[in-house]
């Protein structure tokens, strides 16, 4: 797991940092979280789903369905989608939460990747301000910050009217098929069944379009099938299941 430090001018003023060289450090990841900002363009993409947590629901990206395997993530090195989630784009950098403060964000950075040689980029520059590419990916992480208040209060609206249903998919490995478990979808039917006032209470929410994105972003799950194809197979020896196939920490 990574640990982020808060940028300073007073712990980092000579700092310069680097990026990361390629998405590798997703490859063990089979879920992104993704938010509203996001998913018109993820829907497109992606395969978007629900998971459920201890005491919420989240929206994500799936991005594989055997453990540890992320399909849109190459042996070669290369991202195979036409979206990276706002998670990743930001990346060595994260808005931060400040102990006791929870109100109150700081732009934050992997310590790993900090450095003291000329050929990383500054953090700031001689006025001691944030440099214009450290100013822009601050920029985009406060849209994402604000864009995943929005998502988790939809995604409670969206479990409050329990409308969600478990998404049964079933994946080959050789002769075998397994069960994937853990991912949820829209329920058409209790959608469709909603009484008027919690339709509107939906829509007021801005849950619609969540919902309706979701939908839609189904089909993507073909991308995947397609993916698991083309790799070597793998033994299963056991089903896979929510916790083997999905790591919900940090989607909250």
């Amino acid at each position: 797991m990574s640990t982020y430090v808060p940028i300073s001018l007073e712990e980092h003023k000579n700092k310069r940092w680097f990026r990361h060289s390629s998405l590798a450090f997703t490859k063990n990841e089979v879920v992104a979280p993704i938010f509203v900002g996001e998913l018109a363009s993820a829907a497109h993409a992606m395969t978007i789903a629900f998971v459920k947590n201890e005491n919420s629901v989240s929206l994500v990206a799936v991005m594989g369905l055997r453990t540890g395997e992320n399909l849109l993530f190459s042996s070669d090195g290369r991202w195979l989608s036409t979206y990276i989630p706002m998670t990743y784009r930001v990346r060595p950098f994260q808005l931060l939460s400040i102990p006791n403060n929870p109100e109150q964000q700081v732009l934050c950075i992997e310590e790993s990747h900090l450095t003291d040689a000329y050929d990383g980029e500054p953090l700031f520059d001689e006025s001691g301000k944030i440099t214009s590419a450290v100013s822009e990916i601050f920029e985009i992480a406060k849209h994402y910050s604000q864009s995943r208040k929005l998502t988790e209060i939809i995604c409670d609206q969206i479990s409050k009217y329990n409308i969600l249903a478990p998404w049964e998919i079933t994946i080959s490995d050789g002769d075998q098929q397994y069960p994937v478990s853990g991912l949820y979808k829209i329920n058409e039917t209790a959608l469709n069944e909603l009484d008027n006032e919690s339709f509107l209470d939906l829509r007021q929410t801005g849950a619609l379009p969540v919902i309706y994105a979701q939908l839609y972003a189904m089909t993507n799950i073909t991308i995947l099938g397609e993916l698991i194809k083309s790799t070597q197979p793998k033994k299963v020896s056991t089903p896979a299941t929510a916790s083997e196939t999905f790591n919900f920490s940090g989607l909250n």
